[in-house]
């Protein structure tokens, strides 16, 4: 009879990060001989349905919260720390409490790279354990020599992605860059900043704001995209970010630990910390050799650092271990 595992992940009816992975990790658990069964945590769980699992694997410790009231005490889990369950949620007097208690009782806490483990708390970090994400090879041909060089954003339109503050930065740069575009992507979670994206599309003809395409069609962007940026305020480890390296994109970052978990400046992409900084790295990102240089080493990266078999081995180990 196969083991029952139940993957947890926030928003799972929205094309994003946490989608993407729960995909990726239930295709890996069930290739593993586990019976998989995936819950949004963002919606009421089935309290009849507590005492199935062998295994959990929870996404987001505070939005895990809700499963785990929901779980017999015993339950095993992993949880998988996201990046605002740490960055924020841990230092929320209203909810660090709640993150402390995933943390305790979870049989293995997941990070993304050593930046995260190190924002875990000290009492918790023997059972820490960093994996980076994986993404699959996306075979994409060679980016159009520019002019025009088109620019992508593939995020959720929230505050946190400051993806008004990019247009903003591209804006000034289209002042030294001529012929530069911006498309941005993703699922509109916070309608105050959608109406600002609104607004500015209506001002630069260059600008457009694409509602989400499914994970198959992404390929498409890629192709006619030069670069990817990442303006976030915070992240944990970006999967738009590994497959639009994975597709031999070079990205433009933010200084930020999520983001400096997977790009080195000036070698599979630039990090940048303010919009000065972020002009001067896409002037430099025009200059023909250090593109070429800085795309192969973003597919380099992808293909090595963060290799899906290696993941999967990874994953299964835990799951048949803690099981």
């Amino acid at each position: 009879m196969k083991r029952q595992l139940w993957i947890a992940a926030p928003h799972l009816n929205v094309q994003r990060g946490n989608k993407v992975t729960a995909d990726r990790i239930g295709k890996a658990a069930a290739s593993a001989g586990f019976s998989v069964t995936k819950l949004d945590s963002t919606e009421e769980i089935d309290k009849k349905e507590s005492k199935a699992p062998a295994l959990v694997h929870g996404f987001h410790a505070y939005k895990f919260y809700p499963v785990l009231q929901a779980l017999p005490i015993d339950t095993p889990f992993i949880i998988t720390i996201t990046g605002t369950d740490i960055n924020n949620d841990l230092n929320d007097p209203d909810r660090r409490f709640i993150v402390k208690e995933v943390l305790q009782r979870a049989s293995l806490i997941h990070v993304f790279d050593e930046y995260m483990k190190q924002k875990i708390p000290k009492e918790f970090q023997a059972k820490t354990e960093v994996l980076p994400q994986s993404v699959p090879y996306v075979d994409v041909s060679s980016a159009s020599a520019p002019p025009p060089f088109n620019l992508l954003i593939p995020a959720g339109i929230r505050r946190i992605k400051q993806i008004p503050e990019a247009v903003t930065a591209v804006a000034e740069a289209r002042e030294v860059i001529h012929g530069l575009t911006l498309t941005v992507v993703g699922p509109v979670l916070e309608t105050d900043e959608k109406t600002k994206l609104d607004q500015l599309e209506a001002e630069f003809d260059w600008l457009t704001v694409m509602p989400p395409v499914d994970q198959s069609d992404m390929k498409e962007l890629y192709d006619s995209h030069h670069a990817v940026i990442n303006y976030s305020l915070s992240e944990g480890q970006s999967s738009a970010l590994l497959e639009a390296m994975a597709a031999g994109r070079p990205a433009l970052v933010s200084d930020i630990d999520g983001n400096k978990g997977v790009i080195r400046h000036g070698y599979n992409g630039f990090v940048f910390q303010d919009q000065p900084s972020f002009i001067r790295s896409l002037i430099s990102l025009q200059d023909k050799d250090i593109y070429e240089a800085l795309s192969a080493a973003a597919l380099k990266t992808a293909r090595t650092r963060h290799d899906p078999a290696a993941e999967q081995r990874t994953i299964t180990r835990w799951y048949n271990t803690l099981a």
